[in-house]
């Protein structure tokens, strides 16, 4: 269904279908945000916990130690 198709069919939405609707969109995209967040936070905890296993003195591999 394109964008077009979308709002034709939401103009024919009754005031009170449409409230119902748009109730249910506003807390399904505060629940996208809280998710977006969350991701967020776990991919910062994830780089800190990696950072933390590699001190200054750690050598620097190049492709060939990995690929042996």
């Amino acid at each position: 269904m394109s964008a077009v198709e979308i709002e034709k069919e939401i103009e024919k939405l009754e005031p009170d279908e449409l409230r119902k609707l748009s109730a249910w969109f506003a807390d399904f995209a505060a629940k996208q945000a809280e998710a977006s967040a969350e991701d967020a936070e776990w991919h910062a905890f994830a780089l800190a916990k990696f950072a933390s296993l590699y001190d200054d003195e750690e050598p620097e591999y190049s492709l060939q130690d990995i690929k042996r």
